[in-house]
């Protein structure tokens, strides 16, 4: 893994000095309201926050015919598991989410949180999307220089063994969901139909990051899994089109 801010072109740097600067800040401010310590008695930190997919390869991607463009996306590794949970996060979401809507045509930036066990045993695992992170990853700041894990190696059959799993699971659900939403529809219960189709969706998006990669966040917001699903293949951009107000 790459360490250094000064590795990423001159055009770039200064926003994601900025993002760092957004991520810190705003678990700063969580950290005054909450318990600084964890359950182990050890304080509650960021280790890590490294950039990863196709910013970090050097291969972003904006599509002009479909409004489609990359994200700077980081992964927030923090000292403990219950850090992962949103409430922690919210202030910096809110402020990428508002820095996008000003500046649609800007890279924006997105982040996944993950406690420093859990990453570590992901990547000694094997799991692709991790061991992706190992490889390609960038540093940006780290308040610990302790290395990440070596990562392991789960063999072809291995891998296809588990996709097919999440597969069969998540493709059932979201083909379930959207049943239900057909019914709903018929009936003309719009406010139903309408709930079982964002589920239908979301579980379509889990599938596709589960079969691909292994990985799927914690996340029901479809905008960050549409992004994270179109980041891995763009075809599936052409579900959603952005290009015009209309279809935003």
């Amino acid at each position: 893994m790459r360490k250094g801010i000064d590795l990423i072109p001159a055009s770039r740097r200064r926003y994601l000095e900025h993002a760092v600067k957004v991520l810190r800040n705003e678990f700063a401010r969580e950290l005054t309201r909450k318990k600084k310590t964890g359950p182990d008695g050890r304080p509650r930190r960021i280790l890590k926050i490294i950039l990863y997919g196709s910013m970090a390869r050097g291969n972003p991607v904006r599509d002009y015919v479909n409004g489609y463009i990359s994200d700077y996306d980081l992964l927030v590794i923090v000292s403990h598991e219950d850090l992962t949970d949103f409430g922690w996060w919210e202030g910096a979401g809110d402020a990428f989410l508002a820095e996008s809507l000003d500046s649609p045509t800007r890279y924006p930036a997105r982040f996944i949180v993950h406690d420093i066990h859990d990453v570590n045993e992901q990547i000694h695992l094997g799991r692709p999307f991790f061991k992706d992170i190992h490889r390609d990853g960038i540093i940006l700041y780290e308040f610990s220089t302790k290395a990440l894990a070596k990562p392991g190696n789960l063999t072809p059959e291995e891998i296809h063994g588990e996709a097919r799993t999440h597969f069969e699971h998540w493709f059932e659900r979201s083909c379930n969901f959207s049943r239900f939403a057909d019914y709903g529809r018929s009936e003309e219960m719009l406010a139903e139909t309408a709930f079982q189709f964002h589920q239908a969706v979301e579980s379509a998006y889990h599938c596709a990051l589960l079969t691909l990669t292994l990985y799927t966040p914690k996340l029901h917001d479809i905008e960050r899994l549409r992004d994270m699903a179109e980041g891995i293949d763009q075809r599936l951009v052409q579900a959603w089109p952005r290009k015009h107000r209309y279809d935003r």
